[in-house]
Parts: structure tokens; C-alpha cells; sequence
């Protein structure tokens, strides 16, 4: 029972450790204003954005990963996930300093800049499935890919106003929408130590299990 515990706390304990981004981290996400700051000199990283939706219980995460870069080049691969009843059509942000340019764009969604994206006006760097940003073609489940982005100006760079983009919104009929980012709850004491009564429940069961098997082939 205990070692079940003791498994079940350092399992809480690394899982908030990968979540967290250390100080030092290329990509480092403000939890406040969810901007994004990047240095590609402190070596890889990556960063969780999770959006709201108009719908309940719909939301979306994505997953930005700095790969790489020189000067005010910056080398990022995505991975774009929605839990909910709906579908994708995809992600947009604004960069500080200004975007100059965006390259090596790999994957289904295609670049837009300076484009309007709908209900959040204009936006530096879009990224769609659709024939542009306000398309609601293009849709999917999820979507993962790369691209580069060349900024203007000097450090620090920031990324920031993100924003997703769903259609077929199944609670809206059939409806798109946007979400923005925001903090998930974080579960409550009382919540984490159900959790662990409930790891030393399987614990003992199993063992129980094995108990009754191995009583089974004695006899």
C-alpha cells in the first residue's frame, strides 16, 4: 500500500515537472497574459497552450516546440489536439517585435500573414486549413507540422494574442468559433487524494489477485 502511494506521489510530482518551464528555458510561457518569449539560445523547449471554445466542454492544446534558430530566426515544429465534439481549422498569434517573414512551413495548414482572422481582427501569423482564415474548410481532428519565423527588431521576441480556430461546433449546430487561452483548473487537495486512495485500491486488489491465483494453483 505504501510503495503504491510512494509511486503514485513521484508520478503527481514528475507530471507537474514536465508542465512547469524552467527559467532558463528557450520558449518561456507568462501564465498571466499567455505571451510566449523565445531564445533559441538557451537550447530547445516546448510549451502548452490550451484554449476555451464557445461550447462547453470543448477545448483545444497546442503544443509549441523551439527546435532551433540563429539571430531573429526561429525554428518551431507545432502539434494542434481539440477534445470536444468539433473539429480544427487552425491557430494564429502575433509576434513582438513585428513578423517579417515566415518559412519552411511543413504540414496540411497553410501560412496567411496579416490576415483577419474572425471575431479577432487582424492577426500577424496565421495558420489554416482552410483557403484562408475566415474558411471554415480544411477542418480536422487534429494537426501537427513546422515553420520558421523571421522577426523584425531585437530581443526579446514574444509571441502572443493566440487564438484557435473550430468548425462543426456539434453543440453550436454545427457552428465556428474561436478559442483563446486559458488556465486549466488545477486539481484540489482533496481531489489529489482521492486520486491516491484510489491508486492503493488497485494496489490491493491486485494483490489480492494474485493471492487468490496463487492459492488456486496450490490447490
Amino acid at each position: 500500500m505504501r510503495s503504491v502511494i510512494r509511486i503514485a506521489l513521484a508520478t503527481a510530482v514528475l507530471d507537474l515537472a514536465a508542465t512547469a518551464t524552467p527559467a532558463s528555458a528557450a520558449l518561456i510561457l507568462d501564465p498571466n497574459t499567455f505571451a510566449v518569449t523565445a531564445d533559441h539560445n538557451a537550447g530547445p523547449s516546448q510549451v502548452r497552450i490550451d484554449f476555451d471554445s464557445p461550447a462547453s466542454g470543448l477545448t483545444s492544446q497546442l503544443l509549441l516546440t523551439l527546435t532551433g534558430g540563429t539571430g531573429n530566426s526561429f525554428d518551431f515544429t507545432y502539434v494542434l489536439t481539440k477534445s470536444g465534439a468539433a473539429n480544427l481549422v487552425g491557430f494564429g498569434f502575433d509576434t513582438n517585435p513585428d513578423l517579417a517573414s515566415v518559412a519552411n512551413v511543413t504540414g496540411p495548414l497553410a501560412f496567411f500573414a496579416n490576415t483577419t482572422f474572425p471575431g479577432s481582427g487582424n492577426i500577424e501569423a496565421c495558420f489554416s486549413g482552410g483557403s484562408n482564415c475566415s474558411a471554415a474548410s480544411g477542418q480536422a481532428a487534429s494537426f501537427s507540422g513546422g515553420f520558421t519565423l523571421n522577426l523584425t527588431g531585437s530581443a526579446p521576441f514574444t509571441l502572443d494574442d493566440f487564438v484557435v480556430r473550430y468548425a462543426s461546433i456539434a453543440a453550436l449546430n454545427n457552428q465556428s468559433g474561436e478559442g483563446h487561452p486559458f488556465a486549466p483548473p488545477v486539481p484540489e487537495p482533496s481531489t489529489w487524494a482521492m486520486m491516491l486512495v484510489g491508486f492503493g485500491g488497485i494496489g490491493v486488489a491486485m494483490r489480492r489477485r494474485r493471492k487468490d491465483r496463487r492459492l488456486l494453483q496450490i490447490a
